[in-house]
């Protein structure tokens, strides 16, 4: 009868559990102090004190996020201690001596450390679906979190370890596995920073918006990560992650394969990786040192090039460090001049515009639709609950060759403005396709010309404040709010009354008023649209129908100011060029400001009716007078004597 040979190899089994056995129990332990052990304490402490409700987290990774910790850490020590036998000469010549084949070894010493990791998970799932028999654990978890956190742990388990376990076939050297398979985790993500940081200070315009890199996102192994904490998300969409591991199993068997028995103790154990690995290193640092000094230096070109060429020196170094273990490496600069020329060429294309991204302005008739937001207005960008611009795209022609005309004048100007979100463009074309620049201006009065009518159109003011001119919301209610009171209006026919006569003010408005900067102003209107949209807009004077209706349903009070929280009030006969926050403390000085102290003068000044058609301005400072509470405008009638007789 022929014999059989099984995959399952008892004494390879047990000497495993003997070397590495306590990473298992360990982690068990750990995961018994984080979950069950801090639930019976907080059951106790529930019923010591008779509460009801006491702790309810939305899922059992909150509960303790420490476990994440304990998800990246553990895979990657087991991981280690897994790989060890490939890491020590003698034991890597006993190992591969045996009378096995080499994908029966490997599948052996994978599963064992594997088999670490899964078992304390699956017996702790077990516990937690036994437990709420005993107690009621009912606010803190139910039954589908606990298939929510098995699912996710098992899948950060899987994909760690098999990661960390691929870079134990590339280096002979447990230390630097592990530091390695930390780096690969946060490797994608500190790339792509580094690279959008360092085109956001070469490239006017550029946005390091999402869309500049695709859907990168979706294997950047630290997103499942931060996934735990979503209330509602959808855990299975994370599938691929089981795709990814599944191929980092399949190329660590093929490595395995082809890795020599000779190479413990070797930083890189295949020959083909170094250069790759020193170019990375070199090129990692190179960036990280452009944008050092370009941050430091505001974007400097001279200073940015002397960060690319020290941090590519440095990085060399280090590689070479690695490669070699020993710091007497100084005999390999050929190779690091060969790394600096490649590296510079690839920084010198973008400095200089190879590729024509600084120019690329679409012709108007391959555009479908624009977006455009100005944050130095009050409307700047409005947000839904996910997070996204509630902003509609323009599609009127006219407009969208504004919109043209203002970039084509930004790019012929570029000494005037430089990458960042002021303004942002995001051309939708007729392909499919998007253009998307943003921009900030050092002067803005060159572009004027070029911003004021679109500011002015109706077309932007309907995109920008779309939620309010969409017929199909339902707007609520309506909040008006002060620096320390708020009233609310559920009537239908008030909120009615208050959206007309905002969407009309608005319409209406001008360039400057829409621009006009007023750091501490504190009136503004909340629409609450449903089902739960919040929008805050500022209650801007020159808005004289907003201003009758608030007047008309007496929410005017909310604007008032409590003596007894005021230390001092400026006044001055002008509502034009009003001073920063910053510049207020020193208005003592200035003939043009009035500075009151006295108790019954600020008392006084506080029960003045607000004028939005008024031309005196008012500031308010707080207890300790080094912060403003609010900035009402007057009429100079509603001034008391000692007010008029100073401006004599």
């Amino acid at each position: 009868m022929p014999s059989t040979t099984s995959y399952f190899k008892q004494e390879i089994w047990k000497q495993s559990f003997r070397s590495f056995g306590w990473i298992g129990i360990a982690y068990f332990l750990a995961l018994v102090f984080l979950l069950p052990l801090r639930m019976l304490m907080i059951y106790t402490s529930v019923n010591s004190s008779n509460e009801v409700y006491y702790y309810s987290p939305e899922n059992l990774f909150e509960f303790q996020p420490l476990q994440l910790v304990l998800l990246v850490a553990v895979p990657i020590i087991a991981a280690m201690f897994a790989c060890r036998y490939l890491h020590v000469k003698e034991v890597a010549v006993f190992m591969h001596s045996l009378p096995l084949k080499r994908s029966q070894l490997f599948i052996q010493r994978f599963m064992i450390g594997y088999s670490m990791l899964v078992l304390p998970v699956l017996i702790m799932s077990f516990i937690l679906l036994v437990i709420p028999y005993t107690i009621d654990l009912s606010f803190i978890y139910k039954s589908q979190d606990i298939v929510v956190w098995l699912y996710n742990s098992l899948m950060l388990i899987t994909f760690t370890y098999s990661l960390s376990f691929l870079i134990g076939m590339i280096t002979g050297i447990s230390i630097i596995q592990a530091g390695l398979s930390l780096i690969a985790i946060l490797f994608p993500y500190g790339i792509t920073m580094l690279i959008q940081s360092n085109l956001a200070q070469l490239l006017i315009g550029y946005t390091g918006e999402r869309g500049e890199f695709g859907t990168f996102d979706l294997f950047l192994p630290f997103i499942p990560f931060l996934q735990m904490f979503e209330v509602d998300g959808d855990f299975y969409l994370n599938w691929h992650y089981w795709l990814i591991c599944l191929f980092f199993i399949c190329l660590t068997f093929v490595l395995y394969k082809w890795r020599d028995t000779e190479a413990s103790h070797q930083s890189i154990t295949f020959s083909v990786l170094k250069p790759i690995f020193k170019f990375g290193v070199t090129f990692c640092f190179m960036l990280l040192g452009g944008s050092y000094f370009g941050l430091i230096q505001n974007g400097s070109i001279k200073w940015m090039t002397f960060g690319y060429v020290v941090g590519a020196v440095f990085g060399y170094i280090i590689a070479e460090i690695i490669i070699q273990k020993t710091w007497r490496v100084w005999g390999s600069w050929k190779g690091l001049i060969a790394y600096l020329a490649i590296s510079l060429i690839v920084v010198l294309s973008v400095v200089f515009d190879w590729y024509g991204y600084k120019t690329n302005i679409p012709n108007i008739d391959d555009v479908e639709a624009v977006s455009f937001i100005d944050d130095n207005t009050f409307y700047g960008g409005y947000y839904d609950s996910d997070g996204k611009t509630k902003f509609n795209n323009i599609t009127d022609k006219q407009t969208i060759n504004k919109v043209i005309q203002l970039h084509e004048q930004i790019v012929d100007n570029s000494e005037f403005v430089y990458s960042d979100s002021s303004i942002f463009i995001n051309y939708h074309l007729n392909n499919g396709k998007m253009i998307t620049r943003q921009y900030s201006m050092y002067y803005e009065e060159e572009f004027k010309p070029y911003l004021k009518p679109i500011i002015e159109s109706e077309e932007y003011k309907k995109s920008s404040l779309n939620w309010l001119f969409d017929s199909q919301e339902e707007i609520k209610s309506v909040s008006v709010n002060g620096y320390q009171l708020s009233l609310t209006v559920n009537d239908k026919q008030a909120i009615n009354e208050l959206v007309q006569a905002y969407q009309q003010d608005y319409l209406n408005a001008s360039y400057e008023d829409l621009v006009q900067t007023n750091y501490y102003d504190r009136k503004e209107i909340e629409f609450e649209v449903y089902p739960q949209e919040y929008y805050s807009v500022p209650m801007l004077y020159r808005f004289e129908n907003v201003w009758d209706v608030v007047e008309e349903q007496d929410l005017a009070k909310v604007f008032a100011i409590n003596p007894k929280n005021v230390s001092k009030v400026a006044v001055s006969n002008s509502t034009e060029d009003i001073p920063n926050y910053y510049e207020l403390e020193d208005l003592s000085d200035d003939e043009n400001w009035l500075i009151v102290n006295d108790t019954n003068e600020i008392e006084q000044l506080t029960d003045m009716k607000i004028d939005p058609k008024g031309t005196w301005t008012i500031v308010y400072f707080g207890l300790g007078g080094d912060y403003v509470l609010d900035e009402h405008i007057v009429s100079e009638e509603e001034l008391p004597a000692f007010v008029t007789e100073y401006f004599k």
